[in-house]
């Protein structure tokens, strides 16, 4: 843990508390975004570069906070977690989802609710084409079998003129599915339920369907929704047995969308041809995981929105957002 504590600020007043609970795998700790933080004389702050074991040491961590930087969605803001925190006046969170958060609770103890909208949008979409064109041109399994000395004949898939599905209509499906038909792929999107008013804006080039029409039909299926009951384990056996035999999953929006269990039979059984994921149920990734052995799998460590543009904006946006409550500014908060 770092910290720059103090008890009072200039002219004996307290000062504003500022706690990052869970900076792990460290970024914030890193940059340049911090120092901005640390410069103030009204602020005390405290970081730890480690995860919360439990529910009980992140209460801890926050007990006294004002300020809470949720770096990690991870870290489950519970009620429980909320109501332990009674100084707690404001949460910023790096992103928009707010799956692991008790909104309920939020509410109640009239906390502000603040995120950092359209910051990683770039780096994720990216991301997931780079995990699908990868995945579908055997990028991973071909440069392993080269440097264990083979020289191998291989079939690989080229994506051009094949159908990219996406699930999810927000900022960054809609920048996935630009980046998918830009290398000349067809594509369907299928908006999440909270979405459906964006439908009619659409690019023409898009086919709006349903996610039945969208799961059988596709060749490569993106998943950007958002994380809610209605959308837990919403790929699951039956969903991916609706799938093409042929084709492909990514997923780098929330782990939970994916029944992991039914994954791993879906792709030992060959009912889909592979899958790459940057977001896993549990993470990090258990050891013992079945998806670490499956040779038509790949994997990175919710690593998407981690370049050095997403992170400087992100950073920078959630400094924007403690400082701009501070002085009583319009800051991003979230409605819902």
């Amino acid at each position: 843990m770092t910290s720059n504590n103090a008890a009072t600020g200039e002219n004996g007043a307290s000062k504003h508390l500022v706690v990052v609970p869970d900076d792990f795998p460290p970024v914030f700790a890193d940059s340049t975004a911090l120092m901005r933080i640390l410069r103030r004389s009204d602020i005390d702050f405290e970081i730890h570069t480690s995860q919360p074991r439990n529910e009980s040491e992140l209460i801890s961590r926050i007990a006294l906070a004002n300020t809470v930087i949720g770096i990690r969605s991870s870290t489950a803001f519970t009620h429980s977690v909320i109501e332990a925190a009674p100084n707690l006046r404001h949460l910023a969170i790096w992103g928009t989802a707010v799956d692991n958060i008790s909104m309920d609770a939020v509410r109640r103890a009239g906390i502000a609710l603040t995120h950092t909208p359209n910051t990683a949008t770039e780096a994720v979409a990216e991301h997931a084409l780079a995990m699908a064109l990868t995945l579908a041109h055997r990028v991973h399994e071909l440069d392993l079998r080269i440097r264990d000395g083979e020289w191998p004949g291989v079939r690989i898939t080229q994506l051009a003129g094949k159908t990219a599905g996406v699930i999810g209509a927000g900022a960054v499906g809609l920048r996935f599915a630009e980046l998918a038909h830009g290398i000349g792929m067809d594509v369907l999107i299928c908006p999440m339920q909270d979405e459906a008013a964006r439908a009619d804006n659409l690019p023409e080039w898009a086919r709006v369907t349903s996610i039945d029409d969208l799961l059988e039909e596709a060749d490569l299926v993106s998943l950007h929704g958002r994380l809610s009951p209605s959308t837990d384990h919403l790929i699951d056996m039956h969903r991916l047995e609706q799938m093409r035999p042929n084709a492909l999953l990514i997923n780098t929006a929330r782990g939970r969308l994916v029944s992991e269990h039914d994954l791993v039979i879906a792709l030992t059984n060959d009912t889909i041809a592979g899958a790459a994921l940057d977001v896993f149920e549990n993470e990090p990734l258990s050891r013992n995981s079945q998806l670490r052995s499956l040779s038509n799998v790949i994997v990175s460590p919710h690593a998407a929105a981690a370049t050095d543009e997403a992170l400087s904006a992100g950073l920078n946006a959630i400094v924007d957002n403690v400082i701009g409550f501070l002085e009583g500014r319009d800051i991003p908060r979230v409605d819902r």
